[in-house]
């Protein structure tokens, strides 16, 4: 069973810092810029040892979003339960705009990719800490596309129908097009016909941007 692990980095009166991530390389130095900034780094690598960690009230907390054990967006919610105040920052490879929004829709105060580490870190430490919302520019275009679509989508999203919902549903959690067969209990034919029909209604031409006006619309909820 993993454990929480405090590294001894500074003085244990300081503030914690929380950090679910598994790869030992982006710790140590997500751990050092923590300590640099009067912070206790504390390491969860797995979404189990951060729910223990979150016993105590940390300061700030940064999260990877593919852990051993599951989606890191579960984290963020615990986090979010129990310590509602705290700011999480997400902390991943994953750049795709359907998971910023989502990580945003869950409270996530902030998206950095791990590209941006180096350069970006200390300034997100910072910015997170102030309340701000610290994002890498990738994830800043996803959050600007979102916002220039219109008010006409509600219209069309309307006409959707319950199976149209929850395979965008299912396309929102990542799943394949042969996943959201077996979900469903269909062929990965009907699946393939239901997506052109959400295509055509929702007037996209991508799963993204399907997802994207989903959650945009309300229609599903993020994960």
């Amino acid at each position: 069973m993993e454990r929480a692990v405090v590294e001894p980095v500074a003085p244990s009166e300081r503030p914690l810092a929380l950090c679910a991530e598994d790869d030992p390389r982006a710790w140590r130095m997500i751990a050092e810029e923590l300590a640099r900034h009067g912070l206790t780094p504390v390491w969860c690598p797995t979404i189990e040892a951060a729910k223990r960690a979150l016993r105590a009230r940390p300061s700030l907390m940064l999260i990877d979003l593919g852990l051993p054990d599951g989606d890191g967006l579960e984290v963020l919610r615990e986090l979010h339960r129990r310590w509602p105040e705290v700011p999480g920052v997400i902390v991943t490879v994953d750049d795709r705009p359907e998971r910023v929004v989502a990580a945003l829709h869950q409270g996530a105060c902030g998206y950095l990719l791990k590209e941006d580490l180096g350069l970006r870190l200390p300034s997100v430490i910072e910015e997170a800490l102030m309340g701000a919302l610290p994002l890498s520019a990738r994830a800043a275009d996803a959050v600007r596309r979102q916002l220039q679509w219109g008010d006409s989508e509600a219209s069309a999203a309307a006409s959707l129908t319950a199976v149209e919902i929850d395979l965008l549903s299912g396309l929102a959690l990542g799943l394949s097009y042969e996943q959201c067969a077996l979900r469903g209990g269909v062929t990965i034919n009907t699946v393939r016909s239901h997506v052109r029909t959400v295509y055509r209604k929702l007037e996209v031409t991508s799963k993204t941007e399907a997802v994207l006006t989903a959650l945009r619309l309300g229609l599903i909820r993020s994960y």
